[in-house]
């Protein structure tokens, strides 16, 4: 381990992922494909819109017109996406190590990117048209952004400020790292530290308001980045949930979609509301939605699979999938526990254990599904290594022990 170097674990990540880029290929399903209809859109009609031309800001527009800005530099062909893609998959891979290093130490930063290079939803996600893996890399830029820069408080709360900011545009849950950042930095160091959040709140409206002003004259309601948060919540707080993603009711045909939101959301904050006691039972089902499996970027994949292997290799790789995905959350939870132990409870007020509790909060509260656990998968990551770490030094004390008692 001491001798592996981080340049070697990502042309390992490089050769899993071209491997399976080669083999696949890209043809989208289910959201891939709005995503790329959106970014052809905003490429041929400068208009963020849905082909039959209505304007939408349900999704977030910062994946489609991240690929649409690709597609006009550099045409629409399987291979940008793939390449793109897999730059993104490299990327996290290298900042999953370097930010490791800030909250652990060399040796859990190594393992760390060795999780992320292997892991094989990771490698899926080379011949997905997604917004996932794009998030990952925003949020470790804001990590990466906000230790690197300790020492240069107005580059580290710019720096900050501008990825959050343009994150919002990808996925808006990344807002509260601005209240996370400074709130545990200001019980772990100085109450000081709790002015850091005006500086990037700044940035951040800034860098947003032109996008939330066209929604808000779209929709004529006050419209942020996207109007799909009340119809997550009401997809996982209805009277025939199941917890997980349902098709909408016909009761908002003829709104538009700031509308059609508050009234979903409304409705769900009743349903909620009406028998908290059942709101809690709907959590667990949601964290079994969420977690008990990692089959998505199987899913994503299928039309290529299909063509690729039989019913039977398609599930040995979802298998394959979801075994190493619970093995690494298992091993998180064990690392996260030690941690806290270890630290008499001081790793509480931890950057990667809020954010842990943070993503995992999310379709707890609102609706379950195992893509919405790879916001974790970062500080997933990053336990796991320091559990493996902590298992690595515990073997070698052992075999001292046993050495010198020879």
């Amino acid at each position: 381990m001491d001798k592996l170097r981080i340049y070697q674990i990502i042309l390992i990540a490089l050769f899993l992922r071209v491997a399976w880029s080669i083999f696949l290929g890209v043809e989208p399903v289910s959201d891939s494909n709005m995503y790329l209809q959106f970014a052809l859109t905003i490429m041929k009609e400068g208009s963020y819109a849905y082909p039959d031309g209505n304007l939408t800001a349900y999704w977030p527009v910062g994946t489609s017109a991240l690929y649409a800005s690709l597609f006009f530099l550099f045409g629409t062909s399987d291979i940008v996406i793939e390449c793109f893609n897999l730059c993104v998959g490299l990327i996290n891979v290298y900042l999953i190590y370097k930010v490791s290093t800030f909250y652990f130490n060399l040796k859990v930063a190594k393992i760390a990117a060795i999780i992320f290079a292997f892991w094989p939803l990771m490698i899926q996600m080379t011949t997905v048209i997604a917004s996932e893996m794009i998030f990952l890399t925003v949020c470790l830029l804001a990590l990466f952004c906000w230790n690197h820069f300790r020492s240069k408080p107005v580059l580290q709360l710019i720096t900050f400020g501008v990825v959050i900011g343009l994150g919002c545009y990808i996925r808006p849950t990344i807002i509260l790292f601005l209240l996370i950042m400074p709130i545990i930095d200001s019980v772990t160091y100085s109450w000081k530290h709790s002015v850091k959040i005006f500086i990037p709140l700044l940035i951040v409206i800034l860098i947003t308001a032109p996008w939330a002003f066209r929604n808000t004259e779209l929709f004529e309601y006050p419209t942020f980045i996207s109007t799909n948060f009340g119809t997550n919540l009401w997809m996982g707080n209805n009277v025939n949930t199941t917890g997980a993603y349902m098709r909408l009711p016909d009761s908002i045909i003829g709104l538009n979609e700031k509308e059609r939101e508050n009234e979903l959301k409304q409705e769900a904050i009743e349903y909620i509301t009406d028998d908290p006691a059942r709101y809690f039972g709907l959590i667990i089902k949601r964290a079994l939605l969420t977690f008990d499996r990692e089959t998505i970027g199987v899913h994503w994949n299928l039309p290529q699979l299909k063509k690729l292997t039989s019913e039977s290799g398609i599930n040995a790789i979802k298998i394959i999938s979801t075994a190493f995905w619970l093995i690494v959350l298992s091993l998180s939870v064990f690392g996260l526990i030690i941690s806290l132990f270890k630290e008499k409870f001081n790793k509480i007020f931890f950057h990667p254990t809020a954010l842990y509790f943070y993503f995992m909060s999310i379709p707890l509260l609102t609706v379950g599904q195992d893509r919405y656990h790879i916001s974790m998968t970062v500080y997933i990551a990053m336990f796991a290594a320091y559990s493996i770490s902590q298992l690595i030094e515990l073997l070698k004390r052992k075999n001292t022990n046993i050495l010198k008692s020879i």
